[in-house]
């Protein structure tokens, strides 16, 4: 068992929800990838690289309250649970060209958490722009263990 190192990755999503004063509930789809690398040395001395990619198809539902700091500046925190489908790649070659296993991949659909803070600007009655974070966990699949993302948002909004 090894420590894979995540690269930076990319994601983007689409969420809707309703207010009742400072509290409000949303549902919201997010798509995220990543790519990952692992080293190391084998049994017999050689060096080995794995390369590898997760995609992630997240659906979730959230509860959250806002705290207004003027008429235009609001913080909203939130937490929500859902369900992911979480899709692992990967391929290991050792340093004489090697390959141990060709790919291994898992793809299942799993349960997920997050708690989110942003800060939410509003530019109009009908449009804000928000800066968020979102801290998640998607559960682990066959090969692979549990996920903890850290999502630095940036977001633009319509009410109605």
């Amino acid at each position: 068992n090894k420590d894979l190192d995540n690269e930076i990755g990319t994601g983007i999503g689409i969420k809707a929800g309703i207010r009742f004063d400072n509290f409000f509930t949303e549902f919201g789809l997010k798509y995220s990838s990543f790519d990952f690398k692992i080293y190391g040395i084998d049994p017999v001395g050689s060096t080995y690289t794995g390369n590898g990619v997760v995609d992630i198809l997240n659906f979730n539902a959230r509860l959250g309250y806002t705290f207004q700091i003027n008429d235009q500046l609001s913080l909203n925190g939130s937490a929500g649970l859902g369900l992911a489908n979480r899709k692992n790649t990967f391929d290991i070659t050792s340093d004489k060209g090697n390959v141990f296993i060709s790919t291994m991949a898992s793809s299942e659909t799993v349960f997920s958490y997050d708690i989110g803070f942003s800060l939410c600007y509003l530019i109009n009655e009908s449009h804000l722009f928000s800066l968020g974070y979102n801290y998640a966990n998607v559960a682990k699949i066959s090969q692979f263990d549990a996920l903890n993302l850290h999502y630095f948002e940036l977001g633009w909004g319509i009410n109605f």
